[in-house]
């Protein structure tokens, strides 16, 4: 095996020293003491350690908590070794306290942010999978510190490593900001724009349109026309139960999550399917239902039902069919925004794992 990444900046060269994890990193920390003249501390649990991002999403200064135990400072890095949390990991630039299913990684050989960029790549996440424990299984250090790691003898391109992953990180988390910014959008504009007034027409499900049973797939041949369940896209199979427009309402199972559907479809008997709309858009359908507390029309103890009758006597309220359709194109420009910056996020996070496949070893 060569002991060089397959990807790497042009100005270094030579081979990367290998030596054994737990010769270079280092999980022992020191225990916070309660009694201690310092009682504020930035404070981290499992939770509020972000997912890869390098940015915490919560804290708190309350050192009561019987979890809190480590004590972390700058430069340090945190790993939650409890599943989970395996893929989280946080850098922090302060002093602070978390809790003992939060590793507090330490080196004196590597740079933080090039260890921060090491134990998110696929290799130590696999040794990190090899957890211990079968009710609530975490990762196990005995088993990782005996493993190998590689690093350049470098430090100039090992910051350089850190800071190009760092970049990646802040682009992953300006995108994040983004999307969760239109969720909130979208939020706030469904419950705004969807609130009846005196020109809303009261009516039931039942009145505007016809609530159709899913059938058994298991008949059909591989084809071209998708099936649907409650999750979502299942299979092709070559025949369909609907051409159109419909909103699909989960029958047993995922009961709160309204699907909207167009073109030819199969769905299998755990999703109604909706048809012959009267004085309703399918469109609008969907973002109304989508306001709908399903789970309180729940007629089961057990996994969640619904039944036809029950979801035909639920009362809405409606506007024109041009005041439907406006809010529809209003809500489906920024759902477009939304999944093109999805797109974007998915393109970041791919583009960061394809990096930490083939820039080290």
């Amino acid at each position: 095996n060569c002991n060089f990444p397959t990807l790497r900046f042009p100005e270094f060269s030579g081979e990367w020293k290998k030596d054994i994890i737990g010769n270079v990193i280092s999980v022992k920390s020191e225990k916070y003491n309660p009694h201690s003249n310092r009682t504020e501390f930035i404070c981290v649990e499992l939770e509020s350690i972000s997912q890869g991002t390098g940015e915490l999403l919560e804290t708190f200064n309350s050192t009561e908590q019987k979890s809190i135990k480590n004590k972390f400072s700058p430069g340090t890095v945190l790993f939650g070794k409890l599943r989970p949390y395996l893929r989280k990991f946080y850098l922090p630039y302060f002093e602070g306290v978390c809790s003992s299913e939060i590793w507090v990684m330490r080196s004196n050989k590597i740079e933080p942010a090039f260890l921060y960029s090491f134990i998110q790549t696929p290799y130590f996440i696999s040794l990190a999978n090899q957890s211990s424990g079968s009710k609530m299984p975490r990762a196990d250090w005995g088993l990782i510190e005996t493993s190998k790691i590689a690093y350049p003898p470098n430090s100039a391109e090992r910051v350089k490593i850190g800071k190009f992953l760092k970049l990646i990180d802040e682009r992953i988390a300006t995108q994040n900001k983004i999307i969760a910014h239109l969720e909130s959008l979208i939020k706030g504009l469904t419950n705004q724009l969807l609130i009846p007034n005196s020109n809303w027409q009261p009516t039931t499900i039942g009145q505007v349109l016809t609530i159709n049973p899913g059938k058994d797939y298991k008949h059909l041949k591989e084809g071209n026309i998708p099936v649907y369940g409650t999750g979502g896209y299942m299979l092709s199979v070559n025949d369909y139960l609907y051409d159109g427009e419909s909103v699909c309402i989960g029958r047993k199972g995922t009961i709160n999550k309204p699907i909207f559907l167009t073109g030819k479809f199969w769905t299998i008997d755990t999703l109604f399917y909706t048809s012959n709309f009267n004085s309703l858009l399918p469109r609008f359908g969907y973002y109304l239902f989508k306001t709908i507390d399903w789970l309180k029309y729940n007629e089961a103890s057990g996994v969640p039902s619904l039944s036809k009758v029950s979801i035909e006597k639920i009362h809405i309220s409606l506007p024109s069919l041009a005041i439907q359709n406006s809010i529809c194109r209003l809500l489906d420009s920024i759902y477009d925004k939304l999944a093109l910056e999805e797109s974007v996020l998915n393109n970041h996070q791919t583009q960061k794992a394809f990096i930490l496949q083939q820039m080290f070893i």
